[in-house]
């Protein structure tokens, strides 16, 4: 028959190895079960922060939804102020250019109300009987 490798070991130094090998499975299976019930601990913290987050998203959902609609309504009131602002520029602009057209108008006015003025003097003396010869007033 042949012989184990064990055989020609003294006794001790197999009793040593024995209980060596015995005591670093008896660590490795008490880390394994600690890192289990770890896991298992985190699994159960993971579902209760979940629940947590799902009870205060439903308890705070008018915050968030305002929150959400704050935003929205800022960017519409932005949009607005813009077309507002283009709105604006637009007639400022319109109101510059009647400014300046009303001015040309109003010098023409001006002038042909002085011309007037001077034909409206010798209609008044002619119906008072006197007549005046004039030159035409050259511009």
């Amino acid at each position: 028959m042949p012989q184990s490798a064990f055989e020609n070991l003294p006794p001790l130094p197999f009793l040593v190895i024995s209980a060596l090998l015995a005591v670093v499975l008896f660590i490795f299976i008490a880390r394994l079960r600690s890192t289990k019930r770890e896991l298992e601990d985190s699994k159960q913290e993971n579902v209760k922060a979940s629940q947590a987050l799902a009870d205060y998203e439903k308890k705070y959902s008018g915050i968030i939804s305002v929150d959400k609609e704050i935003k929205v309504r800022d960017q519409a009131s932005k949009l607005r102020q813009d077309e507002a602002n283009a709105v604006f520029f637009k007639v400022t602009n319109d109101i510059e250019q009647l400014q300046s057209s009303y001015k040309e108008k109003k010098n023409t006015y001006d002038s042909l109300i002085h011309q007037i003025g001077i034909y409206d003097d010798d209609v008044e003396l002619l119906e008072l009987g006197f007549y005046e010869r004039k030159r035409a007033i050259k511009q």
